[in-house]
């Protein structure tokens, strides 16, 4: 056996050379791919966790990167909480008592993008600040919270903060609009 191997190395370099880098390619690729994918998952389940917030409610179908965010009405946040009564505008409806259980509820909308250089991903929610820190219990450790009538104010996680020396008063550019950074949670 060993000898065919060696006849075949000496009878044909070039193409044993490339089938061997051509092995070691699919090799790499594949190790590259899985390290990749479990490291932005690994990145995506740290950062989730400095949020409290204990189920999520999408709307139904299905689940797109490129759908609208925001395709859930907010309403259903007090149907949830203080449940469906027939109305006048609409007596059809199916009367359902609140859901038991639930503390809080926070409306948000959350967009996700291509990360930096298109590697991996960016997740920007935008959130009714009140209820959400009610909910989530989200603790600022830099600066403060956003404040009402200030449109275009940010807080950023600590991960973003310690990534891209994200500061105070440092502004960023999300959907084309300029944020001024005011806490850090």
């Amino acid at each position: 056996m060993d000898s065919l191997i060696a006849a075949n190395i000496r009878q044909r370099p070039v193409r044993t050379a490339i089938s061997m880098i051509g092995v070691a390619l699919g090799v790499i690729l594949i190790v590259l791919t899985v390290g990749l994918a479990r490291g932005l998952m690994r990145d995506f389940a740290e950062r989730q966790e400095n949020v409290d917030a204990e189920l999520r409610f999408l709307p139904g179908g299905a689940i797109s990167f490129s759908a609208n965010p925001l395709r859930l009405p907010v309403q259903f946040a007090d149907a949830i909480m203080n449940g469906v009564q027939a109305s006048p505008d609409d007596p059809t409806v199916e009367p359902k008592p609140p859901i038991s259980g639930i503390d809080s509820i926070a409306p948000m909308g959350e967009w996700v993008h291509s990360g930096a250089g298109g590697i991996g991903f960016e997740i920007i929610d935008g959130i009714d600040y009140p209820s959400f820190t009610k909910a989530a219990r989200v603790q600022v450790v830099k600066g403060r919270g956003l404040l009402a009538g200030e449109p275009y104010e940010a807080i950023v996680d600590q991960y973003y903060d310690d990534h891209n020396n994200a500061r105070i008063g440092s502004r960023i550019s999300v959907l084309d609009q300029e944020f001024t950074i005011v806490g850090i949670y």
